[in-house]
């Protein structure tokens, strides 16, 4: 075998590669998010001023012009946040998260998968009065079995109601990818699905 040969292989194994993976791109700009978190403060002091602990549920749910999708993602992390001036605070928190998907094409035909990662999230909000607090999170996950990730971004406002509860609501934009299931039931094995709209969480702190 010269050497021709040898600088030839790495390039063909990647077609082949390519070849054997059927892709497909979807978007939906009227998706629903909703979702709750819950956050315990370790250390004395202020809400946002130390070490937390915070676990969340989030479920995503809608459709585009060739797919229905429904996919939930549970979470549990730690994180430190660190007040910025009077009424500001940013903060950061990584952890585990575990993520199921229910893709559909038509009422016989679908996929149900699951699969867990890491995740890492920048945060951060202000407290311009007593009861409203804009509010922004951008948040990554990286899902280990199926190779799929996601990428979200979301903003709006916190409304405090009542003592250590809180409403946010916003818009969220999201990336997502699912990768590496069978594509016998819905024609392809790797989906990129591009997701914004409504979101909606309540949150808990004690």
């Amino acid at each position: 075998m010269n050497s021709q040969t040898l600088l030839c292989l790495p390039a063909l194994a990647l077609l082949l590669g390519a070849c054997g993976t059927i892709s497909k791109d979807e978007t939906d700009h009227d998706a629903l998010f909703v979702g709750a978190r819950v956050r315990k403060p370790l250390d004395d002091g202020a809400t946002h001023d130390g070490l937390h602990l915070e676990a969340s549920w989030r479920a995503d749910d809608g459709e585009t012009d060739e797919l229905d999708y429904t996919i939930q993602t549970v979470s549990f992390g730690v994180g430190m946040d660190r007040e910025v001036g009077e009424q500001g605070w940013i903060g950061g928190v990584g952890g585990l998260a575990w993520r199921t998907a229910q893709l559909d094409v038509t009422p016989d035909e679908y996929e149900s998968m699951s699969d867990f990662g890491s995740y890492a999230a920048l945060q951060g909000g202000w407290r311009a009065t007593s009861w409203l607090e804009p509010y922004a999170r951008a948040q990554g996950a990286l899902f280990l079995r199926e190779l799929g990730h996601e990428l979200s971004i979301e903003a709006g406002a916190r409304i405090h109601a009542i003592e250590h509860a809180s409403l946010f609501v916003g818009w969220r934009y999201a990336d997502l990818r699912f990768a590496d299931f069978d594509d016998a039931a819905l024609g392809f094995d790797t989906l990129d699905l591009y997701t914004s709209g409504l979101v909606v969480v309540l949150e808990f702190w004690f």
